[in-house]
């Protein structure tokens, strides 16, 4: 996993030995990006790179973007996944979501246009604060 900054980071997980790619793309000014391993952060790590996982050394890890946010307001995220290599994976995100602020609505009505009854993208809201935190 790499975090290449401004909100996009892509990697590669060798899943029953198929190499499976993704890249990650968050749209949303002023939120932190952070990889994070054994559920701690790297604090201003860019890369986690594992050459042999075994079930006895695998841990989990990820990637944590953060930030303010309004109740109500929409942070849009996509991701492009690929058996062919994570700039294959950005390609494909690029060709089916474009730089588009409104990739989002464009994909789900093409979507359901084609007779899908789910969507090939996700949209997060924020919440309002919980008054029990």
């Amino acid at each position: 996993m790499e975090s290449l900054g401004h909100g996009q980071a892509h990697g590669t997980v060798v899943v029953e030995g198929v190499p499976l790619s993704v890249h990650v793309e968050v749209h949303s000014p002023g939120w932190r990006q952070m990889l994070w391993h054994d559920r701690r952060l790297i604090e201003g790590g860019t890369r986690l790179d594992f050459d042999s996982i075994r079930p006895t050394t695998l841990r989990p890890f990820g990637l944590l973007f953060m930030g303010p946010a309004r109740a109500g307001q929409d942070r849009r995220g996509a991701a492009g996944v690929l058996l062919r290599g994570c700039d294959q994976a950005a390609a494909n995100l690029r060709r089916e979501c474009g730089d588009s602020e409104q990739a989002f609505d464009l994909i789900r009505t093409r979507t359901r246009a084609a007779g899908a009854t789910t969507s090939t993208g996700c949209r997060w809201t924020a919440a309002p604060p919980r008054a029990d935190r």
